[in-house]
């Protein structure tokens, strides 16, 4: 079965790195390509979530969480364009959010529809927020490309040689973690160790090719030791909400492979981070 599963991660990663590769490096203008990813994804983890909750009688409004969704998609859009200044695209989003309110208080089992709402706003940060939020950072560096595939080699790495020393390193000692039982010592500290070093090496071997706005290596390795740690962190946490919810997939649009949200959760979790320091040392001139 293991051999199976390791098998099917390695043809759906044979597939998937060319059209990673095409989207991330596309010449269209306006990020159109990778625009209509994240609108497909977002649409696509909007129904996973809300089908989870279901299960723990959890009903979210469906409509309103894709629309919202795909209102702040739009948003970001817009302003990583400069059509918008950062005062009014701030203002528009919070309104966003707001307006979400008036679709739950109103209803009977206020207690319940306050959980709802909680998670009806925790999903549009989680979800609609982080991967919109790549739109910016296509517009805030000029070689936003090359970051971003250094950013999915951190979180690849990660997962690959987490999921492989997991499951090949014996005897295998349990993590006890209560949110993912399956999780190995070894493993985590595998994807800590490999996720960390593995993208460091690259930095060493091809620094032509990723550019960074610092030349710092320490800064660097600190940059690629914590973005892998979110990246950890995502996975962990969507362990916990299918564990919450009662699934042991996200869904089953990927035959054998889990949910859309099972292959992405460590990049919710860490881009944001990855784009923040990146951010916070190039608008303050670090080298």
């Amino acid at each position: 079965m293991a051999k199976e599963e390791l098998f099917r991660r390695i043809i759906f990663i044979i597939l998937a790195v060319p059209v990673v590769l095409f989207l991330i490096f596309s010449p269209l203008k306006y990020y159109l390509s990778i625009s209509i990813l994240i609108l497909l994804l977002i649409i696509l983890i909007c129904l996973e979530f809300t089908s989870c909750l279901k299960n723990k009688q959890i009903y979210l409004n469906l409509p309103l969480f894709i629309i919202q969704s795909l209102l702040v998609l739009i948003l970001f859009f817009i302003y990583s364009n400069l059509i918008i200044n950062f005062e009014l695209f701030i203002l528009l989003l919070i309104t966003i959010f707001l307006a979400t309110s008036f679709f739950y208080i109103f209803k009977k089992n206020i207690s319940s529809q306050a959980i709802a709402l909680f998670l009806h706003l925790f999903g549009l940060v989680y979800i609609a927020l982080s991967l919109s939020s790549i739109l910016i950072f296509y517009s805030s560096f000029s070689f936003a490309s090359n970051l971003l595939l250094f950013f999915l080699l951190i979180v690849w790495s990660s997962n690959i040689f987490g999921y492989l020393i997991g499951l090949y390193w014996l005897p295998r000692k349990p993590l006890n973690l209560e949110v993912s039982p399956n999780k190995s010592t070894k493993g985590f500290f595998g994807a800590i160790f490999f996720g960390s070093f593995l993208p460091f090496l690259f930095i060493l071997l091809f620094p032509k090719f990723f550019v960074f706005p610092f030349s710092n290596k320490f800064i660097i390795f600190i940059l690629i030791f914590f973005t892998n740690i979110f990246s950890i962190m995502g996975d962990l946490f969507e362990s916990a909400f299918k564990r919450f919810c009662g699934v042991k997939d996200s869904s089953n649009y990927l035959k054998g492979f889990g949910g859309i949200l099972d292959s992405i959760d460590s990049i919710l979790f860490a881009f944001p981070f990855y784009f923040s320091f990146l951010l916070l040392l190039f608008k303050n001139n670090i080298k």
